[in-house]
């Protein structure tokens, strides 16, 4: 009888000791899980990932959906951008096309060769001044010095001192058709310059044959000798 009593005590004893220490790996080990416990069975585990699959399934059809969207929003912006970049290229080429007729306009334009000039002397005129007995050109005179240009784009065939002539630039056209620029002071273009109309050739004198300071115009149609410049002028649109 005393044996059983001490033999129960102790096990009181026993369990009291595991509660007053505050362990419970004994009672866990008997399957019990506190609330709020960190730890989870593979049975939860198993259907926490559920719920997410649900979740993802549930999305799916708005994430899908969004996505459409954003790949029609990118295809527009796409085509925008392509529009616009055809755009800017057409304007690019639509001036590109403008300056170059504006450069085969200028190139092709004539003009008068000095400014601020009397003519003192047309073609064909009669007189012993001239060693020919006729005038071979159109007179524009004006103080020496006076700039001279190119009447047309073209070649310097020559520049230098030509007799009666006195300094003497000759520029030939490209259809072959020479124009002499005659009694000139001094030179600003040489043989083999390219030169475009109102470009610089030289300056105004009286050098060679002349009773004062003028510039005298030839012009030379090919194959034929000097030729009225007037009427020449006029057909490129500029009138002495």
């Amino acid at each position: 009888m005393i044996g059983m009593v001490a033999l129960m005590a102790a096990g009181v004893g026993t369990f009291a000791s595991a509660g007053a220490n505050g362990a419970d790996g004994d009672l866990t080990s008997l399957g019990y899980e506190p609330a709020g416990s960190p730890r989870t069975t593979g049975a939860q585990a198993r259907a926490v990932d559920a719920e997410v699959d649900v979740s993802r399934d549930f999305d799916r059809p708005k994430l899908e959906r969004r996505t459409a969207v954003l790949a029609t929003q990118r295809a527009q912006t796409l085509r925008q951008v392509d529009r616009d970049i055809t755009a800017t290229a057409q304007v690019r080429e639509r001036e590109e096309k403008v300056r170059a007729q504006q450069e085969e306009k200028r190139r092709k334009q004539w003009v008068l060769p000095v400014a601020g000039y009397t003519l003192t002397a047309r073609f064909g005129q009669q007189s012993s001044m001239w060693s020919s007995g006729a005038h071979t050109g159109l007179d524009f005179a004006g103080p020496s010095g006076t700039e001279i240009v190119s009447v047309a784009a073209g070649t310097v065939t020559s520049a230098g001192y030509e007799g009666s002539y006195g300094n003497r630039t000759v520029i030939t056209l490209p259809d072959g058709t020479k124009i002499s620029y005659c009694h000139q002071s001094s030179f600003d273009v040489e043989a083999g310059d390219q030169v475009q109309p109102g470009q610089p050739i030289g300056y105004t004198g009286a050098t060679g044959n002349v009773t004062g300071p003028h510039l005298h115009l030839e012009v030379e149609p090919p194959g034929s000798g000097p030729a009225d410049p007037v009427p020449v002028l006029r057909e490129h649109g500029i009138s002495p």
